[in-house]
C-alpha cells in the first residue's frame, strides 16, 4: 500500500511541475505582449515630441548664430565707417563669444533631447549612423561607447525624420544596450547601470544620426520577469497546497469516494478563484503604484530639468549681456572718437541704427543727459535707491560698467534693458557715461524655449497626460499643459496645499476626476505631472486568461487525484483480509511513520530532557488546540491547513523584512512601486486599494508577532510550573487583544479616520449606551471574547447545558446551535457550561449494569469476542468499542464501562445502534441486564378495612378517657 501511495504522489508532483512550467511560459507570453502594448503609446508620444522639438531646437541654434553674426556685422560696419575716429585695431573678442560654445552648453539638440523622459524610466539616446557610437546619453558615462542591438536592425527600414517631417510610426521594437553590458570582470553596479542605460523601443534617423526612444532595457526585463515570477509563484503555491491535500487524503483513506469527489471539486473551484484574485490584485497593485511612482519620478525629473533650464537661461542671458556690453563699449569708442561735446541727436540715431540698439544716451559727470536719440532728452539720474536709474550712479563713482536686467522703464513704461559704460578723462577719472537701451524681444526669443512651459511640454511625452506648475507663495497655477486652469488658485481644483508641501504623491481628485500625481518642488514652484492611470482592463484580461489555464490545470489535478484515490481504495479493499490475518494495518504504519516525521528534532528538541521536565496533563491541548491531535487522527484539511499557515507565516516574515529595508532607506525608496510604495504610506488616506493592502500587510505583521510570541511562551511554559503557565496563558491572551487593538488603531488611520477622536467618541458613546443597553453590550462583548478566545467556532460540536449540536452561527448577540433541523439560540452572555468536541472523532463512554450473580469472566470473554464485530455493523465508529473494565459497584449491580470512538456527525446514531446491539447480544447469550423491579398490586377496599379486637377497643376507650381528664 505504501509503495502504491508513493507512486501516485510522485506522479501528481511531476504533473505539478509540468503545469507550473506551462504557467510560467504562458505568463511570460502574456506579459511580453502587455509590455509592447504599454510601451507603444509612450514611445509614439516620445517620437512625436522629439520630431516636434528638433526643428525648434535648430531654429533656436540658428537664432543665436544670427544674433552673433548680426552684432559682429554691425561692429564691422561701425569700424569701417568710423575707422578714422576709432582705434586702429578692433578690441579683442572676449572669452565665450563663439556662438557654438554657448549652443553646445545651452541649446544643443543633442543635449536637449536626452533630457526627455519616456514612460517611467525610459530616455532618448542619440547614436552615430556609421558605427553606433553614443553621441548623447542621459548618463554621460556611456557617451562614446558602442551601442549594440538585440537582433539585427535593418537600416533601410528606419524612417528619416528630416525627410518625412512629422511622419513617424512605431511598427517594430528594438533592444539596444551599451557594449559594457557583457564586459568581462564587470562590477555589479556597472552591470545594472548598463542594463538601465539600454533601450527597448523604436528608432528613427535624423541627419547623420539615429535617435532611439524607449523604455530602459532594465525596466522591460523586470516588467516581464518579475510579473511572470510572482504569477507563477502564486499558481505553484496554490497548486502545491492542493496537491498536498490529495496526498494526505491518499494516506488517510477514510473518506467515501463520493464525498471525496465533491470535496476535491469544491477545493479546485476555490483554488481557481484564489489564483484569479491574487493575479488580478498583484497586477492592479503594480500598475497603480507603478503609475504613481512614475509620476513621482517625472516630478523629480521636471524639477531637475527646470533647474538645468534656468542655468541654461542664466548662461545664455549672460552671453547676450556680454554681447550688448560689447556694443555699449563700441558706442563709448564712437563717443570718445567724435567728442561728446560735438555729438548731435542725429549722430546718436545713426550710431544706434548701426549698433542695432534702440537708444543711446550720453551723460555728463553730474548724471544729466547731454545728448540722446531718445524722446526723453532732459533726463537726470535719480537720487532714490528704489528708482531704476539709481544703479547707474555707480558709474560716476568709478565703476566700469552696469548691466541691468530687462524691466519696465519708469519713464516710458516700455520693457527695455539698460547697459552703461563709464567715460574716462585724460587722468582716467569718471567723466560721465554712455548708456544704451536694448529691446529685450530678441532675448525672449532665445530664452522662451527653455522656460517652465517647455519643461512641462517636454514632460508629457511618456505616461503623464497633463502637468501643472504651481507658484509656492500664491498657490496659483502659472503654467499647464492640456488640463487648463491657468492663473486659477490650486485650492479651486480641490488640491490640498498641505499635501504639496510634503512631496506628496498619490491620487488627487481634480474637478471630480481622479488623477495619479507626483509632486516635487523647486525654489518657487511645485511641479505636478498628472495621469489618469493605466487601464485596469488589461490586468483583468490577463487574470482571466490565467484563470482559464488554472481551471484546466486544477481540473486535470482533480481527475488524476480522484483516479489515484479510487485505485488506492481498491487496493486497500483487496488487502483487508490479508492485513487482518497478519495482524497489521498498512494505513496505520503510514500514519505512524508520518507521526514520526512530525516528531523530528527541531531547534528546541531535547530541551525538556535536559531540564528534566515532566509532561503536564493537557498541556498541548491548552496551547496548540487542533495541533495537539495526533497526526494519524488529523484529517487532510487539518494537515493542509498547517501548510497554509506556514506559507502565510513565511510570507508575513518576508513582508516584515521588506518593510524594515524600505523604512531604513527612507526617501530613497519613495520611487519604488508595488509593496514598497504601500508600506511607506506616502499616499492619500481613504478607502482605496492602498489602504486595504496596507491593512493586509499590517495583519501579516501582527500574525508574525503573535506566532513568534506564542511559540516563545509555549516553549517557556513547557518547562515551567502550573502557576507560571497560567501567567503565560494570560500574557498570550493579552498580547492577542493588544495586537487586535493596535491593528484597529493603525488600520482605521490608513482609511482616513481620526483614531484619536474616534477613541474619545467611543468612550463617551459607550457610557451613554451602556446605561440603556446593558444586556446588549454584555452580549456583544461576550461574543467578541468568544471569537478572540476561540472558545468555539462555527462547525464545532458543542454541548451548552443539556443541548448538543453544531455551531451554526456566532453573531454579535447570539450563538445558534443546530441539530437535525432543530436550532437553539443562546445569548452570548448566557453561554455557560460549554463542552466542545474538537476534531473529527468524538469519544463516548457507556455504562452497562449486570447483576452480582453474573459470571464476570464469561462476560469479559464475550465482549472481547463480540466488540470487534460491532465496528463492522455500526456505521460511524472509528474503531471497535473498547472494554475499560468495571466502573463501579452499585447497590444492586455492577457497572461495566465501554468507550467508543465515532464521527461527531454520527455520534448519537452510533450510540443508539450500540445500545441495540448490546441488548440483542445479552439476550442471545442469556445474560441479564440489571434493572430495578417495581411490584404493582391491585387495590381491594374491603380487604383494606381493619377490624379491631375487643381488647383493642377497650384500650382505645381508656386512652380517650384519660385524655379528657387531662384537658380538665
Amino acid at each position: 500500500m505504501k509503495q502504491q501511495i508513493l507512486k501516485k504522489k510522485i506522479l501528481i508532483y511531476l504533473l505539478l511541475v509540468v503545469l507550473t512550467a506551462i504557467c510560467a511560459w504562458l505568463s511570460f507570453r502574456f506579459y511580453e505582449k502587455e509590455l509592447e502594448k504599454r510601451a507603444m503609446p509612450q514611445v509614439t508620444r516620445a517620437m512625436a515630441q522629439v520630431a516636434k522639438l528638433l526643428p525648434q531646437l535648430e531654429e533656436n541654434e540658428q537664432a543665436v548664430r544670427e544674433v552673433y553674426e548680426s552684432l559682429e556685422k554691425s561692429r564691422g560696419v561701425v569700424y569701417k565707417k568710423n575707422e578714422d575716429t576709432l582705434e586702429a585695431s578692433e578690441p579683442d573678442g572676449q572669452e565665450g563669444e563663439n556662438p557654438e560654445t554657448i549652443i553646445n552648453h545651452t541649446l544643443s539638440w543633442l543635449n536637449r533631447v536626452t533630457m526627455l523622459k519616456v514612460g517611467r524610466r525610459g530616455h532618448v539616446i542619440v547614436i552615430s549612423q556609421d558605427d553606433y557610437t553614443i553621441l548623447a546619453h542621459p548618463d554621460e558615462q556611456f557617451v562614446g561607447e558602442t551601442l549594440r542591438s538585440i537582433g539585427k536592425m535593418d537600416p533601410d527600414g528606419v524612417r528619416d525624420i528630416s525627410e518625412d517631417g512629422n511622419e513617424y510610426a512605431v511598427d517594430r521594437f528594438y533592444g539596444f544596450f551599451p557594449a559594457s553590458f557583457f564586459k568581462e570582470k564587470i562590477s555589479p553596479a556597472r552591470f545594472w547601470a548598463a542594463a538601465d542605460a539600454g533601450v527597448f523601443g523604436s528608432i528613427f534617423a535624423y541627419k547623420d544620426t539615429y535617435i532611439l526612444c524607449g523604455i530602459t532595457l532594465f525596466e522591460a526585463i523586470s516588467f516581464v520577469i518579475v510579473r511572470t515570477f510572482f504569477t507563477t509563484l502564486f499558481f505553484f503555491l496554490i497548486a502545491w497546497v492542493f496537491v498536498c491535500y490529495i496526498g494526505f487524503s491518499l494516506v488517510w483513506q477514510k473518506e467515501e469516494d463520493t464525498r471525496f469527489r465533491s470535496k476535491l471539486r469544491a477545493y479546485a473551484v476555490i483554488a481557481v478563484i484564489v489564483t484569479f484574485a491574487l493575479t488580478w490584485y498583484y497586477q492592479t497593485m503594480m500598475d497603480m503604484t507603478g503609475d504613481i511612482a512614475t509620476m513621482n519620478e517625472h516630478a523629480q525629473v521636471a524639477v531637475e530639468n527646470l533647474n538645468t533650464y534656468r542655468s541654461y537661461r542664466d548662461e545664455l542671458s549672460q552671453w547676450l549681456d556680454d554681447q550688448y556690453l560689447e556694443q555699449c563699449r563700441l558706442a563709448v569708442d564712437l563717443v570718445n572718437g567724435e567728442g561728446k561735446e560735438y555729438l548731435t541727436r542725429q549722430d546718436l540715431a545713426e550710431y544706434a541704427k548701426e549698433l542695432r540698439v534702440k537708444y543711446i544716451y550720453v551723460f555728463d559727470k553730474e548724471g544729466k543727459v547731454m545728448v540722446t536719440n531718445s524722446p526723453y532728452d532732459h533726463f537726470e539720474l535719480s537720487d532714490k535707491e528704489e528708482d531704476q536709474s539709481y544703479a547707474f550712479r555707480t558709474l560716476l563713482d568709478g565703476r566700469e560698467y552696469v548691466v541691468q536686467a530687462p524691466g519696465k522703464d519708469d519713464v516710458s513704461g516700455d520693457v527695455l534693458q539698460y547697459i552703461g559704460v563709464s567715460l574716462r578723462d585724460e587722468d582716467d577719472l569718471a567723466d560721465g557715461f554712455v548708456q544704451i537701451a536694448v529691446d529685450p524681444g530678441l532675448r525672449e526669443r532665445l530664452l522662451s524655449p527653455i522656460g517652465v512651459q517647455t519643461v512641462l511640454d517636454n514632460l508629457v511625452i511618456g505616461l503623464p497626460d497633463y502637468a501643472l506648475a504651481i507658484d509656492k507663495n500664491s498657490g496659483q497655477i502659472v503654467a499647464t499643459t492640456g488640463l487648463g486652469f491657468e492663473k486659477e488658485d490650486v485650492k479651486d481644483l480641490g488640491i490640498d496645499v498641505e499635501n504639496l508641501k510634503k512631496d506628496f504623491n498619490g491620487i488627487f481628485k481634480i474637478k471630480g476626476n481622479n488623477y495619479y500625481a507626483g509632486v516635487s518642488e523647486s525654489e518657487d514652484l511645485f511641479l505636478m505631472p498628472l495621469a489618469r492611470g493605466t487601464d485596469n482592463k488589461s490586468a483583468l484580461m490577463i487574470a482571466l486568461k490565467l484563470m482559464l489555464f488554472a481551471a484546466a490545470a486544477f481540473a486535470l489535478l482533480t481527475w488524476v487525484g480522484l483516479s489515484a484515490y479510487k485505485q488506492i481504495l481498491a487496493v486497500r479493499e483487496t488487502q483487508v483480509e490479508a492485513e487482518e490475518a497478519v495482524g497489521t494495518n498498512e494505513a496505520e504504519k503510514d500514519t505512524a511513520e508520518a507521526g514520526k516525521e512530525a516528531e523530528r528534532p527541531n531547534l528546541f528538541s531535547g530541551l525538556t530532557d535536559v531540564l528534566g521536565v515532566k509532561e503536564k496533563t493537557g498541556f498541548d491541548s491548552r496551547w496548540k488546540r487542533n495541533d495537539s491531535i495526533p497526526v494519524e487522527q488529523q484529517t487532510p484539511e487539518m494537515r493542509t491547513g498547517r501548510i497554509i499557515k506556514r506559507i502565510l507565516l513565511v510570507f508575513a516574515i518576508v513582508l516584515i523584512l521588506f518593510e524594515v529595508a524600505a523604512f531604513s532607506k527612507g526617501k530613497m525608496t519613495e520611487s519604488l512601486d508595488g509593496f514598497a510604495y504601500v508600506l511607506l504610506g506616502n499616499w492619500q488616506k481613504g478607502f482605496n486599494l492602498f489602504s486595504l493592502s496596507y491593512c493586509l500587510f499590517l495583519l501579516s505583521v501582527m500574525y508574525v508577532i503573535w506566532s513568534i510570541s506564542n511559540e516563545v511562551l509555549y516553549r517557556i511554559a513547557k518547562f515551567s510550573n502550573l502557576h507560571n503557565e497560567t501567567i503565560f496563558l494570560l500574557l498570550r491572551n493579552a498580547l492577542k487583544y493588544a495586537c487586535a487593538l493596535l491593528f484597529l488603531y493603525i488600520g482605521l488611520a490608513k482609511f482616513g479616520i481620526d483614531t484619536k477622536t474616534l477613541w474619545a467618541s467611543v468612550g463617551v458613546l459607550s457610557l451613554i449606551v451602556g446605561l440603556g443597553a446593558k444586556d446588549l453590550i454584555n452580549d456583544v462583548i461576550a461574543g467578541l471574547f468568544i471569537i478572540f478566545e476561540g472558545t468555539y467556532m462555527v462547525g464545532d460540536y458543542v454541548m451548552i447545558g443539556n443541548w448538543f449540536g453544531v455551531v451554526e452561527e456566532i453573531g454579535i448577540r447570539y450563538t445558534k446551535i443546530s441539530w437535525y433541523g432543530d436550532t437553539k439560540i443562546f445569548n452570548n452572555s448566557s453561554v455557560r457550561d460549554i463542552v466542545t468536541y474538537k476534531g473529527p472523532t468524538a469519544k463516548e463512554s457507556i455504562k452497562i449494569p449486570i447483576p452480582y450473580e453474573t459470571d464476570l469472566t464469561e462476560v469479559e470473554k464475550l465482549l472481547d469476542r463480540e466488540l470487534p464485530k460491532m465496528a463492522e455493523k455500526i456505521p460511524g465508529l472509528s474503531g471497535p468499542p473498547v472494554y475499560k473494565g468495571v466502573s463501579s459497584f452499585q447497590d444492586n449491580c455492577i457497572l461495566l464501562s465501554i468507550d467508543i470512538y465515532c464521527d461527531n456527525e454520527k455520534r448519537r446514531s452510533a450510540l443508539r445502534a450500540l445500545y441495540r446491539e448490546f441488548k440483542l447480544l445479552f439476550d442471545r447469550e442469556h445474560i441479564e441486564i440489571h434493572y430495578s423491579p417495581m411490584v404493582v398490586r391491585e387495590y381491594n377496599r374491603e380487604a383494606s378495612i381493619y377490624t379491631f379486637s375487643p381488647e383493642e377497643e377497650e384500650m382505645l376507650t381508656e386512652d380517650a378517657a384519660e385524655g379528657q381528664e387531662a384537658k380538665k
